[in-house]
């Protein structure tokens, strides 16, 4: 591409200072776990898949499209996303309310038609 054997002209982010603001010695890092199919989502949460895929349509399941875009979708979950959904769906033990358990039963009377009991 170039005359000579040497690099290319030198640029800004090649010395030091990258567009944007971002500076050299910072250092992003992306920890990408685990990513699933729908099929082994549906799997692991024991639902169907006609389920996961409304989760991820209403956004309640976070999904990555790696396909080529809108038409060749190609959806994965992330474990961090299931971990995240399974605790926002958490729901806490319901028991006999205290007041309800701790009442005598009721007695109810009824009058038969010739005004007995």
């Amino acid at each position: 591409m170039y005359a000579s054997e040497s690099r290319a002209p030198e640029r800004e982010c090649d010395r030091g200072a990258m567009p944007g603001g971002w500076h050299a010695g910072v250092e992003i890092v992306f920890e990408i776990g685990k990513a699933f199919k729908l099929p082994e989502v549906a799997e692991t949460l024991g639902i169907s898949l006609r389920q996961v895929q409304g989760h991820v349509t209403d956004g309640t399941l976070v999904a990555v499209n790696v396909g080529r875009g809108i038409v060749r979708r190609d959806l994965r979950v992330m474990e961090e996303a299931i971990e995240d959904f399974a605790r926002s769906r958490k729901v806490a033990p319901r028991g006999i309310p205290p007041r309800l358990s701790a009442r005598a039963p009721r007695r109810i009377a009824v009058r038969n038609r010739n005004g007995g009991i």
